[in-house]
């Protein structure tokens, strides 16, 4: 058996094989981060997680105590951001999901308290005393994308990691921006990756240590043979997953 190693394939989507062409910059050998790390932690985590490492470290730059709110934050990507800001120092990390089912998961994910999304701007401001979160990640979309300017305190950066609900992008004035002192930023991982391979891969060996040496957690919702591939992209499309789903070939 050859030497155990995790890669990101960021722009050939939409299909699955039993082998794959990857670019040696953004593989990560499993049996140099320190700690075991299995195979299928691996491949369920590597993207999101080093998406959630970037965007709080490269594209927020988290101050330590600086309180943060996530939207989906139970999902792929939600729950390893929760997790990564509190390993990183944040304050109070505050999270939105979209059933009450699915607040009782908050500490689990790093979350101080999540809030179903249809009334977080009212929860989030009462959590924080009225003065707003230093961040919002939003990998939603939509109108979350407009709600989520209003629990942002002045110099407060809404980072956008997604469009998770398909919804149409939402217009907005910059002058608005401007005139309420708060921020924008973006963040995809397959762009910046084309520009920035050897950083890409720096970070995700950095974030895949933390997840081996057990400092935060991946949560699988399942592994499934590569013929009940149907019904795993049924679940995801039910959107009643809590973390990854990996297909097993």
């Amino acid at each position: 058996m050859g030497q155990p190693v995790a890669s990101m394939t960021l722009h050939d989507l939409n299909g699955f094989a039993s082998m794959a062409n990857v670019r040696p910059d953004l593989t990560v050998p499993l049996d140099q981060l320190g700690a075991d790390l299995d195979l299928a932690t691996a491949a369920a985590s590597i993207v999101n997680l080093t998406t959630a490492y970037l965007a709080i470290k490269d594209v927020y730059r988290m101050r330590t105590g600086d309180d943060i709110l996530v939207h989906a934050a139970v999902g792929g990507l939600g729950s390893f951001l929760g997790q990564v800001a509190k390993r990183l120092g944040a304050g109070k990390v505050l999270g939105t999901v979209g059933s009450s089912q699915k607040v009782k998961l908050a500490a689990s994910f790093g979350y101080d308290e999540l809030f179903v999304r249809s009334d977080f701007v009212e929860q989030t401001l009462k959590a924080t005393g009225q003065k707003g979160v230093h961040a919002v990640f939003d990998p939603v979309g939509g109108t979350m994308r407009k709600k989520s300017l209003e629990v942002l305190r002045p110099l407060g950066q809404l980072v956008v990691v997604g469009n998770a609900s398909g919804e149409q992008d939402v217009v907005h004035s910059f002058n608005e921006i401007w005139f309420s002192n708060r921020q924008l930023a973006g963040f995809t991982l397959g762009g910046y990756s084309d520009s920035n391979p050897v950083e890409t891969g720096k970070a995700a060996r950095e974030a895949l240590s933390m997840l081996a040496r057990k400092e935060i957690h991946a949560e699988i919702h399942g592994v499934y043979p590569l013929e009940n591939a149907a019904q795993a992209l049924a679940l995801l499309e039910e959107k009643n997953t809590v973390g990854k789903l990996v297909l097993q070939i």
